[in-house]
């Protein structure tokens, strides 16, 4: 179930993953390619696991959660770039740059299961299937848990 709502009170747990390295070669154009995600920002409260699931994140406490995700790409295509916001395998949100617009971001809430797993992709509309992301802080995915659905 997707929700959106800003009065459920102020975030407090969660975690964040980037990639340690700035290069990121995406995979053909006009399709989704997994962001192996392998640094943890941070991480409080104990509600998500970044161990249980390599490169994403791993639900452990059921409830409303914050996913934002963001990317900025290399400048130098008119293409549309974009990320995708996946739980377990299906994209749920998607944010697109574009254009010359080198960032696509974006956030959204959702309830989610214990043991659900949120990963992150990216997708590219350019000739070329290479195009590069700028720095590690630019790619990432946050989880914030947001309290209880009941």
């Amino acid at each position: 179930m997707r929700i959106r709502s800003s009065s459920l009170g102020t975030p407090a747990r969660g975690a964040r993953l980037r990639r340690a390295n700035s290069t990121l070669a995406l995979g053909a154009a006009f399709s989704f390619t997994a962001v192996p995600l392998d640094t943890v920002d941070w991480q409080y409260g104990g509600v998500l696991s970044t161990t249980a699931n390599a490169g994403g994140l791993t639900v452990v406490t059921p409830g409303i959660y914050r996913l934002s995700a963001r990317m900025r790409f290399t400048a130098g295509t008119a293409a549309i770039r974009g990320i995708g916001v996946y739980i377990n395998g299906t994209v749920r949100a998607q944010f697109y740059g574009w254009g010359s617009n080198t960032r696509a971001q974006g956030a959204d809430d959702f309830v989610l299961a214990a043991g659900d797993i949120v990963t992150l992709q990216a997708y590219t509309e350019a000739g070329s299937a290479n195009v590069f992301c700028d720095s590690p802080n630019d790619i990432g995915l946050t989880a914030t848990y947001l309290g209880p659905t009941g």
